[in-house]
This record gives C-alpha cells, structure tokens and sequence, in this order.
C-alpha cells in the first residue's frame, strides 16, 4: 500500500520552518516499512525546508518511495495531487489529533491512535488489497470503480466491438485527457454502430418485400 504522510503537524509538531519536536511517528512508519508498505512524503516545504524533512527521514532509517509524487504517476495523469492509497495528515478530516501546549500550540497527529486505525484497516484490506496503479495492464482511468472497466466491457459486449469502443470512452471522460474528446470518440462509434444496426434493419425489410 502507498501511504503519503504530511510533515510539519504530521511527523513532528508545528515549527516550520525548523523541524518540529518528536510526536511518536518514527516507530510506526518504521513498522510501515516493516510491514511491506511505501511512504510517500506530501508536504508545502520546498527547497532547503524540504530538504531539511528528507534528512529527518534519513537520519531515523525511514526509507521514502517518493517525495511530493509517486514515482510513475506521470506516465497515466498530469495532475499535481500526489497519488497515494491512503493520506496521512494533520489537516484531514478525521485525522486523530493530539492537544498538548506544553509540546505545541498547534494539534498534531496522535500517532497511537493513528496505528491502531492502521492495524484495523490492514486487517480489512487483507481480503481486498488497493488495486496498484499499472499504466499498462491496469491503468487508473479504467480502475476507478468496484469492478474494472474491461471486465465490465467483456461481460456486456463480448462480440460487439463498436459499443465496446463507447463504453470505453465513457468510462474514462474526465479521467484522462480531454473529456470532450473522449465524449466525442464515444458519439462517433455509437453513430457508427446505428449506422450498422439501420442497415440491418432496412436489409431485412427490403428481404420481407421481396
């Protein structure tokens, strides 16, 4: 699973742009990685400050599988949101928080409870494990639901190949590049399918005429 992790307020408490105080991530991103997962670094610090956040990471063993992006991600969106399987971030609604003045002034994670949520949702997604991003076999645009958008196509049109091409290109409008286009490839095999379907139509007539 790709986990993108905040810093400041995150990873140690508000201080940017010096690096914060200790708030108890350390042993449980390192149980992270342990554990097969991958860290995704999705902080506002840029330049030295970012820097300075790397080296935190480097100094405590904590290796990163990315900083402010996946590794890969622009080979299927030109999107700057960092693609990640879960988020991690003092800002996000839900995020346990930790209210403690005599470290911060600021609320930060409150990492005991935030692995006790992590354990529970690594149980539930044993059964159904996040779907890896694959550009090739399985591109996000045709991954986006429940069930991917080939099996969809291949159980309602297994010998129509026109509607195929239009449930394709309906299903990734607004997913990768142009909506618009993609509508109107989806409009051009449709048209060209009742196109198809008067022809037959109009061929069985003229056979019942005759």
């Amino acid at each position: 699973m790709k986990i993108a992790v905040d810093f400041d307020g995150t990873c140690v408490t508000h201080e940017y742009p010096r690096i914060g105080k200790d708030i108890g991530a350390v042993p449980v991103l390192k149980g992270l990685i342990a554990r097969g997962h991958r860290l995704i670094l999705n902080t506002m610090r840029s330049g030295k400050e970012l820097e300075e956040a790397v080296k935190w990471f480097r100094e405590n063993g904590i290796p990163l599988h990315g900083i402010n992006e996946d590794p890969g991600q622009r080979e299927w969106t030109e999107s700057p949101k960092v693609f990640s399987h879960l988020y991690i971030d003092d800002a996000a609604l839900g995020c346990p928080l930790c209210f403690d003045n005599s470290l911060s002034e600021k609320p930060f994670v409150d990492w005991e409870r935030v692995d006790t949520a992590l354990m529970n949702l690594e149980e539930r997604w044993k059964s159904n494990p996040p779907r890896e991003s694959d550009p090739v076999n399985h591109p996000s645009h045709y991954t986006f639901g429940k069930t991917e958008v080939i099996e969809v196509l291949e159980d309602w049109f297994p010998t129509d190949p026109l509607l195929w091409q239009v449930g394709k290109y309906l299903a990734r409008a607004g997913r990768k590049g142009e909506t618009l286009e993609d509508l109107e490839k989806a409009a051009w095999y449709l048209k060209r399918r009742i196109e198809r379907e008067k022809e037959k139509s109009d061929a069985a007539a003229q056979g019942k005429n005759e």
